[in-house]
């Protein structure tokens, strides 16, 4: 069986959103990757870090499944690493009613999950 897999960027700035008029034509939100896939159910958002561009993938993944009439029953993040402007995305994305369940390192400088949870309490975020 032969399957296909697509990514879409929101996302690939380094460490902080930049603006300006050389960067136009590229964006300049941090990383977020979508990937798509014969694989995943219709049903599921699955994502790469939630830089800033995890507030227009959102947006996206809302008016996509609005239109197709589909529920969005699952966003699944890997997080390659944490950051504040993967929490403050998270929490940006609540307000639309985005729930996400999280894969990631804990890192030394920050636990990742007790970033996540001074955002949200024990609320819209599921750990894995």
């Amino acid at each position: 069986m032969k399957t296909s897999m697509q990514v879409k960027t929101y996302g690939t700035a380094g460490s902080a959103p930049v603006s300006s008029p050389k960067r136009v034509g590229y964006g300049g939100n941090t990383t977020c990757v979508r990937i798509f896939s014969e694989c995943i159910p219709e049903s599921m958002a699955l994502v790469v870090d939630g830089g800033t561009g995890f507030l227009p993938m959102s947006i996206d993944v809302i008016g996509e499944h609005k239109k197709s009439g589909i529920t969005l029953e699952e966003v699944i993040i890997f997080m390659s690493h944490y950051r504040e402007d993967r929490e403050e995305m998270l929490a940006l994305a609540s307000r639309y009613g985005i729930e996400a369940k999280v894969a990631g390192k804990i890192t030394e400088k920050r636990d990742f999950t007790v970033a996540i949870k001074s955002q949200f309490g024990d609320g819209k975020i599921i750990y894995f």
